[in-house]
């Protein structure tokens, strides 16, 4: 298990064990899991992204370490008379190498490239199941997001509802205007590769209103 840690490609059981469960590694940089309880979950990792997912329909499956790259929070912040800038909340993804190469289990996807994310050291994150917190640094606006998935004490159906809520709080403290705005990006999710078959998402729109 050492040289599994390391990097090394252990055998397919072997890592069938450790996504179960059975052969524990730590993962740094895992945040709060969405979705409702039982219905398939993504976590809100630290780095701003959002995986990785477990939708293999079973408490016993393992998860999938992966991202999609186009889901991120983007806010844009134009103080008085100074140019818009436009901030992806999110930061590239761990790519955890050992001895042995890179650590699959411990590395996953960054946002789009052509993206200007955060910088080191400008988020923060906290958590207490089932609520999470984001907070950002860098802006004349104070930037933060609650977000969790709710579960009602002894209530199975709203517990188990595959909804999230971003509750996103915009503070000028400054003297100046603030013109401010978030955008939220998700992309239909692509198979879920864990199980056989692989399951497909099929049948999802997107829809905007206008206010």
């Amino acid at each position: 298990m050492s040289q599994v840690c390391q990097g090394a490609s252990p055998f397919a059981d072997i890592i069938g064990n450790i996504k179960a469960g059975g052969y524990p590694m730590d993962v740094p940089g895992l945040g709060i899991p969405v979705g409702g309880v039982g219905s398939g979950s993504f976590m809100i990792n630290q780095s701003g992204t959002f995986g990785p997912w477990n939708f293999g329909g079973s408490q016993d499956a393992g998860w999938e370490n992966r991202i999609l790259p186009q889901a991120a929070f983007h806010f844009r912040e134009q103080v008085g008379n100074a140019p818009a800038s436009v901030t992806t909340l999110a930061t590239k993804g761990p790519n955890t190498v050992g001895t042995q190469g890179q650590i699959p289990l411990r590395s996953w996807g960054s946002p789009l490239p052509g993206w200007n994310l955060l910088k080191p050291g400008q988020g923060t994150y906290s958590a207490l199941y089932p609520f999470g917190w984001q907070s950002y640094t860098g802006f004349t606006t104070n930037v933060s997001t609650m977000f969790y998935s709710p579960i009602v004490a002894g209530q199975d159906n709203p517990t188990s509802l595959p909804v999230v809520y971003f509750d996103v709080k915009l503070t000028n403290s400054s003297q100046e205007n603030d013109k401010v705005s978030m955008m939220f990006t998700m992309p239909n999710a692509p198979d879920h590769t864990m199980g056989t078959p692989a399951s497909v998402r099929q049948g999802y729109t997107s829809t905007f209103t206008r206010d």
